[in-house]
């Protein structure tokens, strides 16, 4: 591995390992998207239901015959999908916005005051980041905070920070009890 002294990045995701014909097919479908519609980002105001039929309708295309080419745009199904799975992989991640008031991800907002969520958060976040736990295992383990969050919330209306004290991140990401 690099020296870690000179550049401290061990940890973090290795963009170059991602082949870069997949950029640019995304790139041709985004500039075909944006001048059709004019407007850039307005893939984030459709319904993430239509890109997994989006994506799937281009998957079929595509398993049909792999040299296909979509009639409308005139780029290939496969680049097509390729654009829709990026579409969804960012849709269905977490929105997670910091404020004087707490962190709200999704529709949940967690107070400023607790101070052990905010670590197992971070510490979550820092996992999907670097690549260590996918998309699926980091939505899991939200969502097991969320729900411990809300029935605490449900138990008492006062949030304090021993509430998920007791929580810890296993090896495999799940969420289980300290020993």
């Amino acid at each position: 591995m690099y020296n870690q002294e000179a550049k401290a990045d061990k940890g973090k995701l290795q963009l170059t390992l991602v082949p870069r014909q997949i950029i640019r097919e995304i790139a041709k479908v985004r500039m075909y998207g944006t001048q059709k519609y004019k407007d850039p980002e307005n893939w984030k105001r459709v319904e993430i239901e239509r890109y997994r039929d989006a994506a799937f309708r281009h998957f079929l295309a595509y398993l049909d015959d792999p040299q296909s080419i979509d009639e409308e745009s005139g780029l290939t199904h496969l680049s097509h999908l390729a654009c829709n799975i990026a579409f969804l992989c960012e849709l269905q991640r977490p929105k997670i916005i910091l404020s004087s008031e707490g962190l709200q991800i999704g529709d949940v907002t967690f107070k400023a005051n607790d101070e052990c969520l905010f670590k197992k958060l971070a510490e979550l976040e820092e996992a999907y980041v670097a690549g260590h736990i996918t998309m699926d295992m980091y939505l899991n383990e939200y969502n097991k905070m969320v729900n411990i969050k809300r029935e605490k919330e449900k138990q008492d209306e006062k949030t304090d920070n021993d509430t998920l004290d007791y929580i810890t991140f296993g090896p495999d990401s799940s969420i289980r009890k300290k020993d």
